[in-house]
């Protein structure tokens, strides 16, 4: 299968956020998929702070838990005025259509006053797969108009469109999309043209 470079490159910042914060920090979670439906997560959490006793230091926390696989990540400890930062990476084999949920906390430990900050950012996150039929070719564009066509039923589609339009001419184009619980159909990572099995694929 082949995927664009551009995925790598694309991330959701801030999917949700529930908890306390002190000025200077924040916390973000980056996802993303490959061409073998392999899911990537990463949670940082990150900055600074002043107004803290002289001889505290603050520790960066990251948990980072996608579909049961991960744990806790600890940053080094600094005085507050100092810039700390830690980040969980986290990656799982991935199979269309089944939604897996990602759990993340990322926080701040100061020394003498306890937690600081506390981020909580949780969701489900999948590929979906919209199944589109051939229907027929521009002669001038060269362009193929496809429409979509689940074997399981069109409202079992969940980020496809009615009609596609394909730079190749094949009996089914496939089209696998990012999906977060929280954020929905975030960007198409790959399409597939088949003439024939495993084609066509039941729509997520």
């Amino acid at each position: 299968m082949k995927l664009s470079a551009a995925l790598s490159s694309i991330a959701i910042v801030v999917l949700a956020f529930t908890g306390t914060s002190v000025a200077g920090y924040a916390s973000y979670v980056n996802v993303s998929a490959d061409a073998n439906n392999v899911i990537y997560s990463t949670a940082v959490v990150d900055g600074s702070y002043f107004a803290m006793p002289l001889g505290a230091v603050h520790t960066p926390e990251v948990y980072n838990s996608l579909n049961g696989v991960g744990g806790w990540v600890y940053g080094t400890a600094a005085p507050p005025q100092n810039y700390v930062s830690a980040t969980n990476n986290q990656h799982i084999q991935g199979s269309p259509g089944v939604v897996y949920q990602n759990n993340t906390t990322e926080q701040v430990f100061c020394s003498v006053g306890g937690l600081v900050y506390v981020a909580t950012i949780n969701f489900g996150i999948s590929v979906k797969v919209a199944t589109y039929k051939f229907v027929s070719t521009d002669p001038v564009t060269r362009y193929s108009t496809y429409t979509l066509s689940c074997p399981n039923g069109n409202g079992n589609c969940t980020c496809g469109t009615t009609n596609y339009l394909g730079s190749q001419a094949h009996a089914w184009a496939e089209e696998f999309t990012l999906w977060t619980s929280s954020a929905g159909c975030l960007f198409v990572d790959l399409i597939q043209y088949k003439d024939g099995p495993p084609a066509p694929y039941n729509c997520s």
